[in-house]
């Protein structure tokens, strides 16, 4: 990197800005939906401006109680447009295993809390990648970032030296203090879902 920033030669490309003494997403993102960071085997520095998500979640998230949906996510400070939040980290599994823990979770009457991502990949022919991440074993506070038809943050498929990617969660749009922080879940009905459609009460 020259000056903190990855030059022409870098191939994770260059994510991110500063803005205000942040890092937020670069408007001039060659690809809307993924992200790959510098990591412990690229020449960079430390302090490399393509290192982010690695880092963990955000400070000043909060975890509040929220009436007829149980609990969420906040942040007591504002977060801006791009800012990356946190990630929605857990235990990685097979797809068998996923509907498995699914079906369990339904006839005990618990909530389910497996995410599935979905990426298309345009090097073999179209063919969908799926992820599964499960956090309710372990995992961290993104679990309780709850659903909205009208979410105040995206979601982003990044990879840090390593196949399997990263489900990292930035804001769209600037999300004032104690504002609840959501996203789109995406559910679809789909062969590919686990899960069903989820009601909303944005």
């Amino acid at each position: 990197c020259k000056e903190g920033r990855c030059d022409e030669n870098c191939s994770h490309g260059d994510n991110y800005e500063i803005s205000e003494g942040e890092k937020i997403l670069r408007n001039n993102r060659r690809c809307e939906d993924l992200i790959y960071e510098c990591h412990d085997e690229c020449q960079c520095s430390t302090n490399c401006i393509n290192k982010l998500v690695q880092f963990g979640p955000s400070e000043h998230l909060k975890i509040r109680k929220f009436t007829s949906k149980g609990f969420g996510l906040e942040s007591t400070k504002l977060i801006t447009k791009g800012s990356f939040i946190c990630e929605y980290a857990g235990e990685v599994l097979t797809k068998s295993e996923a509907i498995r823990r699914n079906q369990d979770n339904k006839i005990l009457g618990k909530m389910n809390y497996i995410f599935c991502l979905n990426e298309i990949s345009s090097i073999a022919a179209g063919k969908t990648i799926q992820t599964f991440i499960d956090p309710s074993r372990k995992g961290n506070i993104g679990r309780y970032i709850n659903h909205s038809c009208d979410a105040n943050c995206n979601i982003i498929s990044t990879r840090v030296e390593a196949f399997i990617p990263k489900i990292a969660i930035f804001a769209n749009r600037d999300i004032q203090p104690h504002t609840e922080i959501t996203f789109n879940y995406g559910v679809d009905g789909r062969e590919s879902s686990i899960e069903e459609k989820k009601d909303c009460f944005c």
